[in-house]
C-alpha cells in the first residue's frame, strides 16, 4: 500500500499511531500500521478507550494511560485486548497504550509522558469516521467529544511530525454529520496546505487482508460489540454498496456502504486544530463531562449552518 504521508515520515523512526476517538478507532489505523513497518519504521499503538482499564489488570503507565497486552482481563467491551490478541497471533509485538476517557489536560499529560518513554518523533491520531473535521458551527457535530478531546491534547506537543487521518467517509451521516460540509472543510484545508492527500486499502494488498482478518477477529471476540465503523470499513473493502448490513448491530437502519469509505484521508493535526472554533473553551479541562458541556455551551451560543445538499 502506498502512503501519501511517505515523504513526510521519512526522516521520522518511532512512530505512535492513536485512535482519537474512542471504541475501535485505532483498528481503522492497522494497515497504515504495516505499511510502516514496511518502511523500516518502529510503530506503537494507542487508543482513547471507552473501557475500564484499571480493572484490566494491565500496567499503568500514567495516571490515566495503560498498557494492554492479551493476558489483560476479561471486562466486557475491550477493542484493546482483541487487537492485542490478534497482533500476538501475527508475531506483532502484542502491547496497545490505552488511553483513560479524561479532559485535554490529563489527555495531553499523559501522551507527552508516552513520547519521552518512547522518544516518539511522529504521531498519527485516526479518527474512524470524519467528523473529527467539524469545526462547531456545521449542522451536526457528530460525536465530537473524545475526537476534540484528542486534537486538543495533541496539536502543540513536541513531536516534529503530527498528523490526522480519517477513515469512513459517510459513516457520520448516521451522526448527523453533513458530508458535503466536510468536505468544504476539506478544501478550505488544501488552500492551506494543511491537506497531506488521500490513499485506500484493497482487499488484494497485504495490508488490506490483514484489516479484513482483524475485524473479522474483533467480531467474533466481542459479540454484541461489533464496530459499525470497522465493519462498515470492512464492508466498502469488500466491494459491498448500499444498504449492507455486516452485523445485527444495523438491523432496522438504512446504511449506505460505498467505496469512498475506505479512503484514507491524510491531514495536518495543526492545521485542523486551527480551525476548531472552541478550542480555547476546552483546554483546560480535566474530564470528559467538561468537554461535552463547553462543546454545548459553544454550540447554544453560534448559529449553526443548515443542512447542505449534494449536488450530485
Amino acid at each position: 500500500m502506498e502512503i501519501p504521508i511517505k515523504d513526510r515520515l521519512c526522516n521520522s523512526d518511532r512512530i505512535l499511531i492513536c485512535g482519537m476517538g474512542g471504541g475501535f478507532d485505532i483498528y481503522s489505523g492497522i494497515p497504515l500500521y504495516f505499511s510502516l513497518l514496511g518502511m523500516g519504521k518502529q510503530v506503537f499503538l494507542g487508543n482513547y478507550s471507552f473501557s475500564f482499564l484499571p480493572a484490566s489488570k494491565g500496567k499503568r503507565i500514567t495516571p490515566t494511560g495503560w498498557i494492554i497486552h492479551p493476558d489483560c482481563n476479561e471486562i466486557g467491551y475491550f477493542p484493546e485486548k482483541y487487537l492485542a490478541e490478534w497482533l500476538a497471533s501475527k508475531g506483532q509485538d502484542a502491547e496497545v497504550i490505552g488511553l483513560e476517557k479524561s479532559g485535554v489536560i490529563p489527555l495531553h499529560q499523559t501522551l507527552e509522558e508516552i513520547i519521552r518513554l518512547h522518544k516518539i518523533d511522529a504521531l498519527i491520531l485516526v479518527d474512524g469516521g470524519t467528523d473529527s473535521l467539524m469545526r462547531g458551527d456545521e449542522y451536526g457535530l457528530g460525536t465530537p467529544t473524545e475526537d476534540i478531546t484528542s486534537i486538543a491534547a495533541s496539536h502543540d506537543l513536541d513531536v516534529k511530525e503530527k498528523i490526522l487521518m480519517c477513515v469512513g467517509f459517510g459513516i457520520d451521516h448516521f451522526h448527523g454529520v453533513n458530508h458535503s460540509q466536510f468536505l468544504e472543510n476539506v478544501s478550505d484545508l488544501i488552500a492551506e496546505n494543511g491537506f497531506h492527500g488521500v490513499n485506500t486499502v484493497t482487499q488484494q494488498d497485504e495490508e488490506g487482508k490483514l484489516f479484513l482478518d482483524l475485524v473479522k477477529y474483533a467480531n467474533e471476540r466481542g459479540k454484541g460489540h461489533q464496530s459499525i465503523v470497522a465493519n462498515s470499513i470492512a464492508s466498502s473493502i469488500e466491494g459491498k454498496f448500499g444498504n449492507y448490513h455486516a452485523t445485527t448491530r444495523t438491523r432496522g437502519s438504512q446504511l449506505y456502504i460505498n467505496p469512498l469509505m475506505s479512503f484514507h484521508w491524510y491531514f495536518s493535526l495543526e492545521a485542523v486544530a486551527t480551525k476548531v472554533y472552541y478550542l480555547s473553551q476546552i483546554a483546560y479541562t480535566q474530564s470528559e463531562i467538561e468537554v461535552k458541556r463547553a462543546i454545548q455551551a459553544y454550540r447554544n451560543m453560534v448559529h449553526t449552518k443548515p443542512w447542505d445538499e449534494m449536488p450530485y
